[in-house]
């Protein structure tokens, strides 16, 4: 089907404004794990299920607009807002979206504080020898992994030079050795 010059703007202008509004939902989502120190994992989870959902709602946009047919002007132009909202308008919007975001945080933990408060005299002791119990936890497995280190140091010594790693009985020798010397 042949579109006219006009329409053609149009469906290019659309996919443009829909590029710079997917562009500020995706650095509303970035700027939320950065204020709420997400991990990785779910940073990356958030990615993931933000594409999906962009690209379907482009498809979406598409079949409503064009009838289905993706054209690569359309693609274009929704990349092109994304850029635009990036180059232009992102620095304008971090200056609004991290002070808010961080007030709307501390006002969410002052609710929670509230609701907790409560509770509190009640789970006190729990919450004491729960805490123990995870710097015991963690400190046995600093200790662990710092043996693991070794451990594996010793082994890509072994196996990537080829060097006899010396052994508790070798260690006394040497020992020895260096005494008598």
């Amino acid at each position: 089907m042949i579109l006219s010059f006009s329409f053609q703007c149009r469906l290019f202008a659309a996919a443009v404004s829909m590029g710079l509004l997917s562009a500020f939902i995706y650095h509303i989502l970035f700027a939320l794990c950065m204020v709420s120190g997400a991990v990785k994992p779910l940073k990356g989870a958030v990615d993931i299920i933000y594409w999906c959902l962009f690209s379907l709602a482009f498809f979406f946009f598409m079949l409503r607009a064009d009838s289905g047919e993706v054209r690569p002007f359309c693609i274009a132009g929704s990349f092109s807002g994304m850029l635009m909202y990036y180059i232009l308008i992102k620095e304008k919007t971090d200056r609004l979206l991290y002070p808010l975001f961080v007030i709307i945080k501390k006002f969410i933990l002052f609710i929670l504080n509230i609701i907790k408060a409560p509770f509190y005299p009640i789970l006190c002791p729990f919450y004491r020898n729960f805490n123990k119990f995870l710097i015991f936890f963690k400190k046995s497995l600093q200790n662990r992994l710092k043996c693991e280190k070794i451990t594996l140091s010793y082994g890509q010594r072994f196996f990537l030079r080829g060097e006899k790693v010396a052994g508790s009985k070798d260690k006394k020798k040497i020992k020895s050795q260096n005494k008598q010397s």
